[in-house]
């Protein structure tokens, strides 16, 4: 996996892929088992390294990462991909956005991550301030 390193060290991530009747559900392991993850509750969240090593011992087929208002936002973009090619709208988000991306669970779709800064009332009515900033030196996807 590409993730980048500013996410890994985060402790902010959840498993899916442990019940094969509903695969995107979150879990995360608490005390030796798999328990469903509250992305309200952050004590029970992984290390980005707990979390690959279940997926490394086959217990789960990938990993999540659960946003808290701590600056780290996504976007996520749903049916983005004809015949495995991005669709000039989102390729122009991505170019817009500059920042790590990735497939989506179901390989149809992106999560692009940013780090928001700072956040002001709008002094317009409609307007968004923001500055932010990207993560970088890395792909910008992911392969599936």
């Amino acid at each position: 996996m590409t993730i980048p390193q500013e996410l890994k060290e985060y402790h902010q991530f959840v498993v899916w892929g442990v019940d094969k009747i509903i695969p995107k559900r979150p879990f995360t392991y608490i005390s030796g088992k798999f328990v469903g993850a509250d992305w309200q509750n952050s004590d029970n969240w992984l290390t980005y390294d707990g979390a690959m090593a279940l997926v490394g011992q086959g217990q789960a087929q990938g990993i999540g990462f659960c946003f808290n208002g701590n600056g780290i936002y996504g976007v996520d973009l749903d049916n983005v991909y004809i015949d495995n090619e991005l669709i000039p709208e989102a390729q122009d988000i991505v170019n817009r956005l500059d920042s790590y991306a990735e497939y989506s669970m179901s390989k149809n779709g992106l999560h692009i991550f940013l780090y928001v800064l700072i956040m002001r009332k709008p002094k317009i009515k409609g307007e968004f301030q923001n500055e932010r900033k990207k993560f970088s030196g890395i792909s910008r996807r992911e392969t599936p």
